[in-house]
């Protein structure tokens, strides 16, 4: 049994190097794909239960369907709470980028004839 494990472990490949640099960001979407994949690639295998090779239990069916739905609904609040630009949190505007907005604005206000712009339309 143990040599059957030493086996295995030299047929694995070798981790991928992670660049020491790596953002935040850089990690999370390193991780992100492969993991999101995974999860697409496992709701096709599972639809391929759903044959007339198979049969399947409807409340078996529905239990899980209520399972993937919660999770689903965990993880958008999950993904929203850390949002850092959400409805909930207000954004921050340097006063040098909102003077290059207000100067924008007012330009756009002086090549368009009074009356066919309103506030709403910013």
């Amino acid at each position: 049994m143990a040599n059957s494990e030493t086996e295995a472990k030299k047929q694995r490949k070798p981790r991928k190097k992670v660049d020491p640099n790596e953002t935040a960001s850089q990690r999370w979407e390193r991780l992100v794909r492969p993991r999101a994949k995974r999860l697409v690639d496992t709701t096709i295998l599972l639809s391929n239960l759903r044959g007339t090779v198979y049969e399947w239990d409807h409340e078996l069916e529905l239990e899980l369907f209520a399972q993937f739905e919660q999770a689903l609904e965990n993880l958008k609040k999950e993904w929203e709470i850390d949002d850092p630009v959400s409805e909930e949190t207000p954004v921050v505007v340097s006063e040098e980028v909102s003077e290059e907005v207000e100067e924008e604005i007012e330009e756009v206000r002086e090549t368009v004839p009074a009356g066919e712009l309103t506030d709403s339309d910013w």
